[in-house]
């Protein structure tokens, strides 16, 4: 599990540090760093995307950024990330005492980043029908939710199984999942009415059905990744969902408590609901609050942490802290 991460020069994170845990979710006004975490995930697990990019910060002095991760062996941890300096990346690692290591990109470095996937998922592109050779896992924006569909059933029948009874207990005006491919090779999304048993075309399920559809998809893909980026995956959906998205996150987060023998994934999440925030409040380790400071830079503080914050907190929804701005989420004006 990564620990830490710490940017320099990244975005709005000119010169920032964050502690995770296996679930985090992350509060934050707009332009507060929420994104540029998440983004900064891509950015490691694709290297080669950032010369095609500018992630650097606006204004910044510095022709240069990084990205470092602090993560556990069996017998110690250490730092490893890149810096981005001349057009390309350059790998470093250390131990976390400070003292270089090797400039050997280690193999479980770079299955770990590697495998990590991050979702901003838009429902208009889901509604898309889709080349029905785009077999593949879900893609970042969700537009290939039918052949992610396709694939969750090729190569897992018993998770696509699981999905569609959840999608059922989630949504219960829909009974079953269909797919149909046209004559230009196009293959469309249905879902079947469980009432007049009509098939409605994904063009004409609303917002909040595709995406929770979506969800499903991640959490129950075929080999999960370590870790999960979700921007706001609370949004759109009708808030009696929000506690059946954060158990269905808790999944990949913390298998065993479901009876699943699988390694965890970890997952960071952003969200702007004090409804689904509210959910979380016997929980504040799992809770992360971004703020926008004066200079227009960003930082990360973990609830848990500030004891002064919480006990201001006290018995109060955190939903209605978030919304009054005393839990943060009023960016800092110059």
């Amino acid at each position: 599990m990564i620990e830490r991460i710490r940017f320099k020069n990244f975005k709005a994170l000119k010169d920032a540090e964050v502690k995770l845990g296996a679930f985090n979710l992350i509060v934050g006004p707009n332009g507060s760093g929420k994104s540029s975490l998440l983004q900064a995930f891509e950015a490691l697990s694709n290297p080669s995307s950032c010369i095609h990019r500018q992630w650097g910060t606006l204004g910044a002095t510095a022709k240069e950024f990084s990205i470092e991760l602090l993560w556990n062996t069996e017998r110690s941890s250490f730092w490893g990330g890149y810096l981005f300096k001349q057009g390309e990346w350059k790998f470093r690692i250390q131990q976390s005492s400070g003292d270089p290591l090797t400039k050997e990109i280690p193999s479980h470095f770079l299955a770990r980043v590697e495998s990590t996937r991050v979702y901003a998922l838009e429902p208009a592109k889901m509604a898309q029908s889709v080349d029905s050779r785009r077999v593949a896992e879900l893609s970042r924006t969700g537009d290939n939710l039918a052949g992610a569909l396709t694939y969750l059933r090729d190569q897992d029948e018993d998770a696509y199984d699981h999905l569609r009874a959840e999608l059922q207990r989630w949504l219960p005006e829909f009974d079953s999942i269909g797919f149909k491919n046209d004559q230009n090779g196009c293959r469309e999304l249905s879902l079947r009415q469980a009432g007049s048993r009509q098939p409605v075309p994904a063009k004409e399920l609303s917002e909040g059905t595709l995406l929770a559809l979506a969800l499903l998809a991640i959490v129950y893909q075929p080999g999960a990744p370590t870790l999960i980026g979700l921007e706001e995956p609370d949004r759109g959906l009708h808030p009696r969902l929000l506690r059946e998205v954060r158990d269905a996150l808790y999944r990949l987060s913390f298998p065993s408590d479901f009876g699943l023998k699988r390694k965890p994934v970890q997952v960071v999440a952003t969200t702007h609901s004090p409804l689904f925030l509210d959910l979380f409040k016997d929980h504040p380790e799992q809770i992360i609050i971004a703020e926008k400071n004066s200079d227009g830079s960003a930082s990360f503080r973990s609830l848990a942490d500030d004891q002064q914050l919480r006990e201001m907190i006290g018995d109060a929804p955190l939903g209605e802290v978030w919304y009054s701005g005393v839990l943060g989420g009023v960016p800092a004006i110059k």
